[in-house]
């Protein structure tokens, strides 16, 4: 008989439809069982079950094609099952004996490839948890194979048994989360109950909204908070906005008591309050206890159930910053423009109408007066997307989720987020026209272009520039139309943390936790929001899923820092991961070599010409786990370090001298292992150090930057070779043998840039900078998938008690060797397995 349109034919499936049903309800028998003993599970059990009747999800089964008979769930279905529902292993030994080929994820076919990728990551995620929440530790040999289900089952199932034999590991201390003062006494507003608390089921939908009591002017705020139920009642509205200072809060009244909220919350409740008429809206500082780390936890997992399904969002731009005081220039890219500006009399702040102005132009415009409408509406642009409110984390999701266009209130006026994205392409469409203007003007040819358009043609360039770099909205735009379905969300994690890596959040954590209501739903559902953990076991757990679940998730080692790198000096830098990355902040893709001036040793890191040549090298049938304390991978090791140094400050009152001194310095160890020229290398040693010597004495008597500073200089730059040069001046090779005095100032400039990092030379003459300290000793290596050069130390083992070497990353590296040399070489050295720590 047939199930939800389906035949049914429950015994004649796809080859690989039967081994994931067995592993489907190996991996729930475990789940069940380890609910009995740590709360965690529950949200993975929430996923293998329904809410309603408590057995496995049938949407998993039915994904894979099998039909169940009317009424009975798959651990009813005994025919199935083939009578091994008892001990979980034997689902193990039971597919290695009737399975001709392993169970992959390339190797299922496409109708199972749904369940397959939900399982596996559902295994990946129970298999780390277990680790963690039991402390268990594994070999090398019992890592299993990158993308083999049944591997990854075997662990699982290992993991388990060990489990069993012991107790939970004593957890972290709560970090100390700074609060709004809450006042004191009996009279300040306390929560009835904690919304986290009101079932044993995770997947609870219970939240409240706020009821804006009516008011006019600056009169006390009342309201009263009210608990609804995601599933049966309505979402009338949700605000979107920021935060500000917490410092000084202010007073609002909930249910009669005080409770405090921010100064820019304050102000907009005044804003958004009826005069007459109660306004029900969803505040998030104020309808969570914001002092209660598992109802914050819970109600990040209803994010996308609450911006999804009210039914109108209201994002709220206010409090500007100071730049945006008024100057009366129009140069001056965020100051108020002049009143009337090129004789038009809308206001400059009033979007929807200077955007109607420049669809329906009046016929009477001049080509002066259109030009400057097109400023008009572009610096109008420009000022709202300035505001901080569009480079917070949490806001993209509240944006983006929306299922009508979110509203905008700005400076007293509301329009929509689709008003925006149309002002934006209105001035994509503009900008061909008025840059046409611009280089009639320039070259003042007689075509009816007068001289008294330049000023404001250079207006529209200045403001131009900005609002290309002001990119925020057009990323929030397509997540909008990106929309497709909740089941596959936007990006996985690795991908949205790239995107989103210049967004910021008071709390660290939030910087992946906002991003949970965009993720496909397996990955989304997996997520576990908590603030009990201190910062660095979120950011480990975080870096751990995005790279067991996919191994271009290694491409986050050239946009982000190591937390090692970001905790230098702490004491506690050696208790985490040496592979956990910091996702608290990364603009270094806005500085990498594109940037021209405005590079950084981050953004040179960050450009795929730095990028280690083998990035792309797959991994499917290696060995591959991040566990709560290790990462087992493959990779090459490509040489060791053999000499350290300190790349040179110059020409800021430093050591005399130290520019040669590096050259010569690098020139020397670059070259060591070609001995056999002792002549030739002796002479241009000497001719070196003469240099240096020359060098020192002009920095004593005269400007560095003098002709014979910059004859002297160039002569020592040209000792080395361009490549090699290239890597101290991030990648400025094409200025290194031009001889203007601007070229050599961009060198200079480059030069600066790297300066106080640490340099190496490995014993095959590779020269490095690193983002860390580097010892002589420390191995060079590259990882399968990973972008970043990595270096590698020896974690000592006096007591001899391990059989694998275990490493430590001690830093990201870039390299002065172009990317088809160092292909070359890599692709003659043998892979190995790394186990770092």
């Amino acid at each position: 008989m047939a199930t939800h349109g389906l035949p049914d034919h429950s015994l004649d499936k796809p080859k690989a439809t039967f081994p994931l049903i067995l592993m489907a309800k190996a991996v729930n028998d475990i789940v069940d069982d380890l609910c009995k003993r740590d709360s965690r599970f529950r949200i993975i059990q929430d996923l293998l079950r329904e809410e309603q009747t408590g057995q496995p999800c049938l949407s998993l089964y039915e994904f894979a094609g099998v039909v169940l008979p009317k009424g009975r769930s798959v651990m009813q279905t005994s025919d199935l099952l083939s009578g091994i529902e008892n001990e979980v292993m034997d689902v193990v030994l039971f597919l290695r004996d009737n399975e001709s080929r392993p169970v992959t994820l390339k190797g299922i076919s496409n109708g199972d490839g749904w369940l397959a990728s939900s399982l596996y990551e559902i295994m990946l995620a129970v298999i780390y948890e277990i680790m963690d929440a039991f402390d268990i530790s594994i070999t090398a040999e019992h890592v299993p194979l990158k993308g083999d289900l049944l591997t990854h089952l075997s662990l699982l199932i290992s993991l388990h048994r060990q489990s069993k034999q012991l107790g939970l590991k004593s957890p972290e201390p709560p970090p100390k989360t700074p609060q709004l003062d809450q006042g004191e006494g009996e009279s300040r507003y306390r929560y009835q109950n904690s919304l986290a608390s009101t079932s044993e089921r995770s997947s609870t939908k219970l939240i409240r909204v706020l009821h804006l009591l009516p008011g006019s002017g600056d009169s006390p705020i009342y309201c009263r908070l009210e608990q609804r139920n995601l599933d049966t009642d309505e979402i009338e509205e949700a605000l979107s906005y920021v935060w500000g200072n917490e410092e000084d809060p202010k007073s609002i009244y909930v249910d009669n008591r005080p409770f405090p909220v921010t100064v820019n919350l304050h102000d907009i409740l005044l804003g958004l309050r009826y005069q007459h008429a109660t306004r029900t809206i969803w505040i998030d500082a104020i309808c969570i206890n914001q002092s209660d780390p598992q109802e914050k936890a819970h109600q990040i997992r209803l994010m996308h159930n609450i911006y999804s399904k009210a039914r109108k969002t209201t994002i709220w731009l206010t409090r500007q910053t100071p730049e945006l005081a008024a100057t009366g220039d129009p140069s001056d890219i965020l100051g108020s423009l002049p009143p009337g500006f090129g004789g038009n009399t809308i206001d400059q702040y009033d979007l929807v109408s200077i955007l109607k102005e420049v669809h329906q132009p009046s016929s009477s415009n001049t080509l002066y007066k259109t030009i400057c409408l097109g400023i008009m509406l572009i610096h109008c642009a420009n000022v709202i997307l300035s505001h901080e409110w569009w480079e917070r984390v949490w806001t993209v999701q509240e944006a983006a989720l929306p299922i009508q266009h979110p509203n905008i209130v700005f400076r007293g006026y509301e329009f929509s987020f689709g008003d925006l994205m149309a002002a934006s392409a209105a001035i994509e469409n503009l900008q061909d026209t008025i840059t046409g203007h611009f280089e009639a003007c320039l070259k003042d040819d007689g075509d009816g272009n007068p001289r008294d358009l330049e000023p404001v043609l250079c207006v529209w360039q200045h403001q131009t520039t900005y609002w290309m770099l002001r990119r925020s909205g057009f990323i929030l735009n397509r997540l909008r139309q990106s929309q497709i379905s909740p089941q596959v969300g936007v990006a996985p994690a690795y991908m949205l943390l790239m995107i989103f890596s210049a967004y910021k959040a008071t709390d660290p954590r939030d910087k992946y936790f906002a991003l949970r209501a965009l993720l496909p739903k397996i990955e989304r559902d997996l997520m576990y929001p908590t603030y009990n953990e201190s910062v660095e076991s979120v950011f480990t757990r975080a870096t751990a899923q995005c790279f067991n679940t996919s191994a271009k998730a290694l491409l986050l080692s050239t946009r982000f820092k190591l937390l090692i790198e970001s905790q230098p000096d702490s004491s506690n830098a050696t208790s985490h991961p040496s592979w956990a990355y910091d996702f608290t902040y990364s603009d270094s893709h806005y500085h990498s070599i594109a940037a021209e001036d405005d590079i950084t040793f981050d953004g040179y890191l960050d450009h795929n010409r730095s990028w280690q040549p083998e990035y792309r090298e797959g991994m499917e049938g290696n060995r591959f786990l991040a566990t709560p304390r290790t990462l087992f991978c493959t990779g090459v090791h490509i040489g060791t370090i053999h000499t350290t140094g300190i790349v040179p400050y110059f020409d800021d009152g430093t050591e005399p001298g130290g520019y040669g001194e590096f050259i010569c310095r690098v020139h020397f160890h670059r070259n060591r292992r070609n001995m056999g020229r002792r002549k030739r290398k002796f002479a241009t040693q000497i001719f070196l150090r003469t240099l240096s010597a020359c060098e020192a004495f002009l920095y004593k008597v005269t400007s560095p930057r003098s002709i014979l500073g910059r004859g002297v200089r160039r002569l020592l730059c040209d000792a080395l070779p361009k490549e090699t040069l290239n890597i101290f001046t991030l990648g400025r090779e094409e200025y290194v043998n031009r001889a203007t005095n601007e070229e050599d100032d961009t060198v200079h400039d480059r030069l600066k840039r790297a300066a106080g990092k640490p340099y190496f030379i490995t014993d095959e003459g590779i020269i490095g900078i690193a983002t860390a300290p580097v010892r002589v000793g420390d191995a060079l290596v590259v990882i399968h998938m990973s972008s970043a050069y990595l270096v590698l130390r020896e974690v000592e083992d006096p007591e001899g008690e391990r059989s694998t070497q275990e490493h430590r990353i001690v830093a990201r590296a870039v390299v002065s060797e172009n990317q088809d040399k160092m292909r070359a070489r890599i692709q003659k050295l043998e892979s190995r397995d790394f186990q770092i720590v």
